[in-house]
């Protein structure tokens, strides 16, 4: 399964490190060099550097044409949700998750067929137990 994830930092090392996922298979996009390469050196992920806006090319650099699963995981909303519109809606990628700190842009993109994690709500959720 050709998974791509987009983002760097701390959410994709432990997600590499669950054991889910083929080294292989994935394929990291991110703007964070040192990162990519401990993450290709460590987990066997193939990465690819972005350094300007045009996320098309870097996304079939990274072999969206054929992804099975595409992770916009990055901390900016706005890049994720673009990006995971790019890889569902031109490339048809057939599973799109995109994560939104935004709970207001998680509604609006929830009708896009694209899957919308958003840890804002998550942690609302929790918090909400708590003063209960």
């Amino acid at each position: 399964m050709k998974i791509i994830i987009m983002g760097c930092g701390q959410l994709i090392s432990t997600l590499l490190s669950s054991n889910k996922f083929d080294p292989s298979e994935v394929t990291l996009i991110g703007d964070d060099i040192g990162f990519l390469d401990d993450e290709a050196n460590t987990h066997g992920a193939n990465v690819v550097v972005t350094v300007d806006p045009l996320l098309q090319d870097y996304l079939q650099q990274a072999g969206i044409d054929n992804a099975e699963i595409f992770l916009a995981l990055t901390e900016n909303d706005h890049w994720n949700a673009l990006n995971a519109q790019i890889a569902r809606h031109i490339f048809n990628v057939p599973r799109v998750v995109c994560r939104l700190e935004n709970p207001r842009l998680q509604e609006l993109y929830a009708n896009l067929n694209i899957e919308v994690v958003s840890p804002t709500l998550e942690l609302l959720q929790d918090l909400s137990q708590v003063f209960e």
